[in-house]
């Protein structure tokens, strides 16, 4: 239906002629016809389609993003950059920022701002990245190991005289860490308990 006219302007234009529908050569020219017309009356559509909305946007745009526009098309964006004044809702008015905002940006390691601080050199609760490593490095003791699973640490039972005295040794530390075992009926239920 959308092409029922252009299709029948075209046959209008030949009724009077003398072409012979039966042709093959005649036929073949109808349809280039057609088919001309149909993408002519499509590039319409389309123009009035890109019209509309070229009318939309500029209804919407502020007056600042028009100028800017403007100037852009007649290729002088460099007279006029694009600046956040030109942006609908702001007055262009910078506001001072409240100390309540401003405490709420402090580094709870060193006491700075960290308001203006790029996102990737934050750590936690706004602290810069580094204050947070530094003191990740400090609460960490060359001897004290961090263990998360105290139950799954592997021990290394001895006994040098036959089972009269038994110690227990970390796996992978020095025999001279050995712990006295003074319950070693208590110490096989753990072992049972943990590994069953």
């Amino acid at each position: 239906m959308v092409y029922k006219n252009v299709i029948k302007n075209v046959l209008d234009r030949h009724k009077d002629g003398q072409g012979n529908i039966g042709s093959d050569s005649f036929r073949d020219m109808l349809s280039v016809e057609i088919s001309s017309n149909i993408e002519l009356e499509d590039k319409k559509k389309e123009a009035v389609l890109r019209k509309k909305s070229y009318e939309f946007i500029q209804n919407e745009m502020s007056k600042g993003e028009k100028e800017h526009q403007d100037a852009w098309s007649r290729g002088k964006a460099k007279d006029n950059p694009l600046n956040i004044t030109m942006w609908k809702g702001w007055d262009g008015k910078k506001e001072p920022l409240t100390q309540e905002y401003l405490d709420q940006w402090e580094c709870d390691h060193c006491g700075e701002n960290t308001h203006e601080v790029e996102y990737d050199y934050l750590g936690n609760n706004r602290n810069h990245l580094g204050c947070e490593l530094k003191a990740e490095d400090e609460s960490v003791q060359v001897d004290e190991q961090m263990e998360l699973f105290p139950e799954l640490v592997s021990w290394i039972y001895e006994s040098p005289d036959g089972g009269e005295t038994i110690t227990k040794r970390k796996s992978g530390d020095d025999y001279t860490k050995r712990i006295l075992v003074t319950d070693w009926e208590a110490e096989k239920e753990n072992i049972v308990r943990r590994y069953n």
